[in-house]
């Protein structure tokens, strides 16, 4: 039965990002096309980016919270609104030990991504001697 209320809940969450994505449709992507019109109204180029930051500053916030909210409701099958709270409350009571593994995770990841980038160029270099 957690499923369906998990599932649900993914709906209620995506629902939230609706507007987000209409505010990003109806207002920023026409602003953006005026300034490209008018390179030297300043007003207008200021007018965008600012509108343009703010809007995706909200949406990593969004992105954020509904992530950590979704990862703690599917361990716990709590309904949005009270999993989404706990989720939040977790990770800034946990913040430094999180952070803390975050970062490893992404120093291993990139250490990874390297290895491979390197064995694929190797791997090049190997069958363009054999060509050549």
């Amino acid at each position: 039965m957690t499923h369906i209320n998990n599932m649900g809940t993914v709906a209620f969450a995506s629902f939230f990002m609706i507007p987000i994505q209409f505010m990003n449709v109806c207002f920023v992507i026409p602003w953006k096309r005026m300034a490209n019109f008018g390179n030297t109204n300043c007003l207008c180029r200021c007018i965008v980016k600012c509108s343009d930051c703010g809007l995706n500053c909200f949406e990593k916030i969004c992105d954020y919270v509904n992530d950590c909210g979704l990862a703690y409701i599917a361990i716990t099958g709590d309904n949005f609104c009270e999993g989404q709270w706990r989720g939040f409350m977790m990770n800034v009571r946990y913040m430094l030990e999180f952070q803390y593994s975050m970062r490893v995770i992404a120093i291993f990841g990139f250490s990874l991504k390297l290895i491979i980038v390197i064995l694929n160029f190797g791997t090049f270099m190997f069958f363009a001697n054999d060509i050549i």
